[in-house]
């Protein structure tokens, strides 16, 4: 039996529910995407600095982790989607908290 699950993303900082997210065969999840089914930002999230981090596949052997800064802001509230990015199985998205709060 095929398992309905592609892979996992994790998701860690200022969400309501931190923790793994499951990725559908056949779904393109976007960050976007994974941050709503994680809750939604906390009160004190940087929505404007969102990270993505992902591991190192390609065929090239590299070594390096890759990181994707989002402005979630502009992605999620201007509608800006075309700057939203698929995520892959493995990724981890850190929603870090702001600087100054009011």
């Amino acid at each position: 039996v095929a398992s309905p699950i592609l892979g996992r993303v994790y998701i860690w900082g200022q969400v309501h529910t931190q923790g793994p997210l499951d990725i559908r065969v056949n779904e393109d999840l976007k960050a976007g995407q994974a941050i709503m089914r994680a809750g939604g930002f906390a009160d004190f999230a940087n929505q404007r600095k969102v990270k993505v981090i992902r591991s190192p596949t390609g065929p090239d052997g590299s070594k390096q982790a890759q990181t994707i800064n989002l402005d979630m802001k502009q992605i999620l509230d201007e509608g800006k989607t075309e700057k939203d990015i698929v995520l892959q199985p493995g990724d981890l998205i850190i929603v870090p908290s702001r600087l100054i709060n009011f």
